[in-house]
Formats: structure tokens, C-alpha cells, sequence
């Protein structure tokens, strides 16, 4: 379940539409989004198309680990 708030002149909005969050997104006020037991399809949404995360990473997200990643350059 995807649950946001958007705080911007004195206003606080709620909504759990991917396009709205995106619009909060870019503009000047604060927005915070709450993920409870995000299914595939939402945590992608927003981590990917929302927040731009690299693949990886919402892959992380999704599965657990109890060992640090490490890359040697």
C-alpha cells in the first residue's frame, strides 16, 4: 500500500496516485511517502518512476540481505 503527504502553503494533501506523487515530486513543498508491504508493481513505481532509483538498488529493496555489498574498483 502506498500512502503520501504533500505539505506546501499551510495545506497538507494525501493520495496514493502514482502521477500525483511524481507532480509532488518537483515541486516546492515537502512530500512524504509510506510504503506498508509494497507489492512488486508499487514498489517499482515509486522507487523507479518516481524516484529514479537504479535497478539494483530496488532490487536490494526488495530482497533482503544480511551481508554488506562491497564493489572493487
Amino acid at each position: 500500500m502506498i500512502e503520501s503527504f504533500y505539505w506546501h502553503d499551510d495545506t497538507l494533501e494525501e493520495s496514493d496516485d502514482i502521477q500525483r506523487i511524481r507532480a509532488w515530486r518537483g515541486g516546492p513543498g515537502s512530500l512524504w511517502v509510506n510504503l506498508h508491504a509494497p507489492s512488486d508493481e508499487e514498489l517499482e513505481a515509486i522507487l523507479t518512476d518516481v524516484f529514479d532509483f537504479h535497478p539494483l538498488c530496488v532490487e536490494d529493496c526488495r530482497h533482503a540481505s544480511k551481508y554488506p555489498k562491497v564493489d572493487v574498483i
